[in-house]
């Protein structure tokens, strides 16, 4: 067991007993990372599902899959996920006739790396229940919430569940990250509690629980390492789907987008987290949907108290920059999307010549803005978002390391209502940091136990 509040060095520090000397001259030590929008079962249930991420091209794409249905029972649904085709040489979609070539018997569905949008072959789009909306029979497109919620449609086993938490959160510990704020289902928070009991839970889960299921969170009570934070909201899509909603921007296809919620909706949403005691985290994407979420915060009182957040904020523009600053709205951000910011990349193929108008973090911390760092799955890894966020390609994009790292552990701290337990590093303070050797996480610790240490 690691004693951390003992003995703090410059480059280091002494167990209680001085047993063992931790000394890390050519190192950085850092407080355990916060990763502030995450989706970990999702995350743990990929890694027995094909993952497309490194795929260059529509035919390469084909072959991986080709060979991993050959494996499969005519009964397994076969999802596929993190495919981008911004990446690829076609720049464009896969089409259902592909997918119906590949197999008409084993249903498969692609699930695009941002979750909004996939593509179903007439198999899998047979298995799908009726009533569910933005399905296309024709094309095989599927958008929005019957994407999002393809993991209830298709429900994995309580143990399923069980074995994704912990291979999702062994790879996170190994990314430096100690505390998540996870985006969820009650199932979810269930299973989580499950393994605490059974003392297998490390991270610190802060739960934001999706709309559909307000009739339930009351029945949900928080624990120590399980806490309920509030209510998951969308108000649009993506850009990658073209579903992000716009106002002042326009998609190259000439499309505006969808809002999901309106300005009396999101106020009534208010009204009842204010009540209740819940924080609400609003998906806001494009300007059009911020604004509506601006509009609706209205009648919140001016100091923000349950601390309400909009994830994502990609495309704000600079009035929406200013009222977010000025009514105290977290913004809970993900720097990697950065990847996608270079000339050529998604954001200019989705939107033309504003494309560089998105996720200005310097531009709202030079207005005294909160920001809180995540990755919403696009990779995970804190230190991939450092990368992007200190070697953004435009001024109102670029921090420097030092900021980035405030906002992967201060930032998260106070999102989170624990800017009190969890200070700077600081003799008395708590056990969680870690311990970076240049690109990569050396040791991270939790409630000063080394949980991860880099052979």
């Amino acid at each position: 067991m690691l004693k951390i509040n003992d003995t703090w060095m410059k480059d280091g520090f002494i167990t209680s007993k001085g047993k063992k000397k931790f000394s890390f001259p050519d190192k950085e030590i850092y407080p355990g990372f916060t990763d502030s929008h995450t989706h970990l079962i999702q995350l743990g249930l990929k890694k027995s599902n094909l993952g497309l991420s490194g795929v260059k091209s529509k035919k390469e794409l084909f072959k991986k899959l080709s060979i991993w249905i050959k494996n499969k029972s005519s009964k397994d649904i076969v999802i596929a996920e993190d495919w981008d085709e911004s990446n690829w040489i076609e720049k464009e979609f896969p089409t259902k006739e592909e997918l119906n070539r590949i197999s008409r018997n084993k249903p498969i569905i692609l699930r695009r790396v941002c979750g909004h949008i996939a593509i179903a072959n007439d198999a899998a789009l047979s298995r799908i229940p009726r009533g569910w909306e933005q399905i296309n029979y024709s094309t095989g497109i599927l958008k929005e919430v019957v994407v999002l919620k393809l993991n209830e449609i298709f429900p994995p086993s309580n143990q399923k569940l069980r074995e994704a938490i912990l291979l999702a959160q062994d790879e996170l510990i190994e990314l430096g990250i100690v505390s998540v704020h996870d985006m969820m289902i009650p199932d979810y928070f269930r299973a989580y509690q499950s393994l605490e009991r059974e003392g297998k839970l490390k991270l610190f889960i802060y739960a934001f629980i999706t709309e559909d299921y307000l009739d339930e969170i009351k029945e949900l009570i928080s624990s120590k390492k399980v806490k309920l934070a509030g209510i998951k909201i969308f108000m649009d899509g993506s850009i990658g789907a073209r579903t992000a909603a716009l106002q002042d921007y326009s998609y190259n296809s000439n499309g505006k987008g969808l809002l999901l919620k309106s300005k009396e909706q999101v106020q009534k949403l208010i009204e009842f987290a204010n009540k209740n005691g819940y924080q609400l985290a609003f998906h806001a994407i494009g300007d059009l949907a911020i604004q509506t979420v601006l509009s609706g915060m209205e009648k919140n009182p001016k100091e923000n108290p349950r601390r309400h957040r909009i994830e994502h904020f990609e495309l704000a523009r600079d009035d929406q920059i200013k009222e977010a600053v000025q009514k105290r709205i977290i913004l809970s951000m993900q720097p990697n999307f950065l990847k996608w910011s270079k000339p050529g990349g998604l954001y200019e193929q989705a939107l033309g010549r504003n494309y560089k108008r998105n996720n200005r973090f310097a531009s709202i911390l030079d207005e005294g803005g909160i920001i809180t760092f995540g990755s919403d799955g696009m990779p995970y890894g804190p230190l991939n978002g450092l990368e992007h966020s200190t070697s953004a390609p435009f001024p109102s994009q670029k921090i420097d390391r030092k900021q980035a790292i405030k906002l992967y552990t201060e930032g998260g701290a106070f999102a989170s209502f624990r800017e009190k337990e969890l200070r700077r590093l600081e003799k008395g303070g708590k056990g969680d940091l870690v311990v970076v050797d240049k690109d990569s996480i050396y040791i991270t610790v939790i409630n000063n136990k080394i949980e991860y240490l880099r052979s």
